[in-house]
């Protein structure tokens, strides 16, 4: 009787055991797949936030390049955002509306006509910044766009894209 009791306690032990195996499984799958989901979402939302600093960083960087060149370069605003673009893969959908540039007096004040003989001589900073750039996100979500801040970049004016003549003309200055 004795050796009955424990044969039946085993077998209904080793069935109880089967029975607790049967009724967790697919338990791991759907943990894994709630870990999961919370881990690759934190993982993606951490990507979008360093991309983001990424292009928030680049555009400042532009608007330095870009202050930088139109202080040396001519008034031409479409070369100003030919070299922002080209200096920069990232920024390739900037476009010439989303620059500004700006030439600025001693006191700040935007020059009125800085091509114009008595506007060139005003000049002394230039001004270079951007507004309304859209950072659109890889995670497909629709409406979630951002929209930066205005971002500028002022630099002291230096040749502004004038050369001294040589020659008889010493003296004279001439545009690039």
């Amino acid at each position: 009787m004795t050796a009955f009791l424990i044969k039946r306690g085993r077998t209904a032990s080793m069935s109880t055991t089967r029975l607790n195996i049967e009724k967790q499984r697919g338990t791991v799958i759907v943990e894994f797949a709630m870990v999961g989901l919370l881990f690759f979402t934190l993982l993606l939302g951490v990507l979008e936030v360093g991309r983001l600093a990424y292009t928030w960083n680049t555009l400042a960087e532009a608007s330095r390049l870009g202050a930088r060149a139109a202080a040396v370069c001519g008034f031409d605003a479409l070369a100003i955002a030919s070299v922002i673009r080209s200096n920069n893969q990232l920024l390739s959908d900037l476009t010439a509306q989303n620059i500004v540039v700006e030439y600025l007096a001693q006191d700040l004040s935007i020059v009125g006509d800085p091509e114009g003989v008595a506007g060139f001589g005003d000049i002394r900073f230039v001004q270079v910044g951007f507004t309304g750039y859209q950072f659109t996100p890889f995670i497909p979500i629709p409406g979630l766009e951002l929209t930066f801040p205005a971002m500028t970049s002022t630099r002291p004016r230096e040749s502004l894209g004038v050369v001294p003549l040589e020659g008889p003309n010493i003296g004279e200055w001439a545009l690039l």
